[in-house]
């Protein structure tokens, strides 16, 4: 099998895993605060209050 097919089934699963992850943060962990959006970014994910960028996901991990 050709290696690039590894790589991109490996982003896929990892994207896969984020947005589950990010799911949880964005309508569990941050159902009560106001203000919250999110958009996917760099391979992961970026949180945004009122405009202002303050957390974001990446490699399965959340960072503030």
């Amino acid at each position: 099998m050709d290696y690039r097919l590894y790589i991109i089934y490996d982003l896929i699963k990892a994207m896969g895993k984020n947005k589950d992850f990010h799911d949880y943060i964005m309508f569990d962990l941050f159902s009560d605060v106001n203000g919250i959006s999110s958009k996917s970014m760099f391979g992961g994910f970026g949180f945004w209050r009122h405009g202002k960028i303050f957390a974001i996901i990446t490699d399965g991990r959340l960072y503030f």
